[in-house]
């Protein structure tokens, strides 16, 4: 297979590795700043540009590190804002080692007023951020880079449009990529090639949509023929949504896990299928969309009590009592239950 790709020794077998597109299309981005200095560096951008929208491109514009030190001459490289690896790796705390790597990369260091920053007070994704200090902190860490390995350190804005009716535009691109204080949005819920580069690639056959009041317990259900996967969001409310591993064969068997999903999170949970699947509505109003890779079949309807002491599901506290049907308080035990069904799984 190496000698197909005519790659013959092991220096070749790292630039394949530097190259490979279908690595890089699914490796984490970080944002990046390239200005070109001359003419050199116009050309080397183009380059660059081409590359990335038509080689490397996955849901956004990529270019490998490779590439950029091929044609770096003539372009100057900033570590830009806080999605830029320079800060992100001070963030997150890493070796010594690597940031000062990633710091020799950089021909200047950039820090943005602290204001850009906000959101990181609340985001769960950021643990080391608690208070406005916590992110000077960072901004000082850059400059004592700076001091360092002799890079120019740069304060910089944020601004991404200089036509005040632009603005728009700008919003919509915000909210498309979660960002909470955009008030329009576009968002993409499903792109066939992404779902099945992430596994998920059987075909939905059906699409459902309900609208539910706070304490609303729907599940835990499954259907024993017409197996569904299901692929579920919010578009209105907030919901507490679980998955049990119904699959004998399984290491998971009996296992749970939940998500909170909600409109304004956008999250979206796919469960297999093999899984009973159920939610419970927190906020006073919920609109649940699920899409379905097999078609509803009533003759073929299955379940486990929402209360079942052998899977034992810790729903989260509603703020009233649980609104179940009838028949979902009539679903057999799971341990009195084979699932033979699911064995193919």
């Amino acid at each position: 297979m190496l000698k197909d790709q005519h790659i013959m020794n092991l220096k070749e077998m790292n630039k394949f590795g530097d190259r490979n597109v279908n690595a890089i299309r699914k490796m984490p981005t970080h944002h990046i700043i390239l200005i070109a200095q001359n003419d050199i560096g116009r050309y080397n951008l183009y380059q660059l540009i081409t590359a990335s929208h038509m080689t490397y491109y996955a849901r956004r514009p990529r270019i490998p590190k490779s590439l950029i030190n091929e044609h770096r001459e003539g372009i100057i490289i900033g570590s830009a804002c806080e999605a830029g690896e320079l800060y992100r790796a001070v963030l997150e705390k890493q070796s010594a080692q690597q940031i000062a790597r990633l710091a020799d990369f950089y021909d200047y260091y950039e820090i943005q007023p602290i204001g850009n920053d906000m959101f990181m007070l609340e985001d769960e994704k950021t643990p080391n951020i608690n208070t406005e200090e916590d992110l000077r902190n960072v901004n000082r860490e850059i400059v004592e880079l700076g001091e360092k390995f002799g890079k120019p350190v740069v304060a910089t804005c944020d601004v991404h449009f200089l036509d005040p009716e632009d603005e728009v535009y700008r919003r919509i691109i915000m909210a498309g990529k979660g960002f909470k204080d955009a008030d329009n949005y576009f968002m993409e819920t499903y792109q066939i090639d992404e779902f099945a580069a992430a596994g998920i690639d059987k075909p939905f056959v059906q699409d459902n949509q309900s609208r539910s009041t706070k304490g609303v317990l729907r599940g835990l259900h499954f259907q024993k023929n017409h197996t569904q996967g299901k692929l579920v969001r919010v578009t209105m409310g907030e919901v507490y949504d679980v998955a049990v591993d119904c699959r004998p064969n399984s290491k998971t068997f009996g296992k749970w896990v939940g998500v909170t999903l909600s409109a304004e999170n956008k999250k979206m949970f796919y469960i297999p299928e093999g899984f009973a699947h159920g939610f419970l509505v927190l906020s006073d109003v919920a609109e649940f969309c699920y899409k379905c890779t097999d078609v509803y079949d009533p003759t073929a309807e299955g379940g486990i009590p929402y209360d079942d002491p052998t899977v034992n599901v810790q729903w989260p506290d509603c703020g009233c009592e649980h609104k179940t049907s009838a028949k979902d308080k009539e679903h057999t035990p799971f341990a009195e239950q084979k699932f033979e069904y699911f064995e193919k799984y």
